[in-house]
């Protein structure tokens, strides 16, 4: 049986009222949402859960104009994304999602509980958050 956690997220960058992307300003809010099965995740120690793109559990993620899946995880990396675990508490995610809007490249990167938007042209960080480990 699949269990599913929900984890709120929050928008700490950039300061300006508005960014790039619709919705996703300082203050805004972001869910994670995350659907694994249980039985495969050991009760001690860190664990990296590969949902190899959405085949053995989920990852769908909610900022401004963005609803993304772990199906459109977009890294190339062999099983990815990945919920993260330790002692069977949920860590956080690694996802990467890489996508060109009105013309500029740009590649959202989850890494445990911490997230950035990064222009890759520029290289310069146009969105960064936080997710909390606490399910809502």
């Amino acid at each position: 049986m699949d269990v599913k956690g929900t984890y709120q997220g929050e928008i700490t960058f950039p300061t300006d009222t508005e960014g790039p992307f619709d919705g996703i300003v300082s203050g805004g809010s972001m869910t994670v949402t995350v659907t694994y099965d249980p039985g495969q995740v050991p009760s001690d120690g860190p664990y990296a859960y590969e949902t190899s793109n959405g085949s053995n559990g989920d990852i769908d993620i909610a900022m401004g104009n963005l609803n993304l899946n772990a199906a459109m995880d977009n890294s190339g990396t062999d099983g990815w994304p990945i919920i993260q675990f330790n002692n069977a508490e949920f860590e956080g995610v690694s996802y990467a999602y890489s996508f060109t809007l009105n013309s500029n490249s740009y590649q959202l990167m989850i890494n445990g509980l911490d997230w950035e938007i990064t222009n890759t042209a520029t290289n310069e960080d146009v969105a960064a958050g936080t997710i909390s480990n606490e399910p809502t």
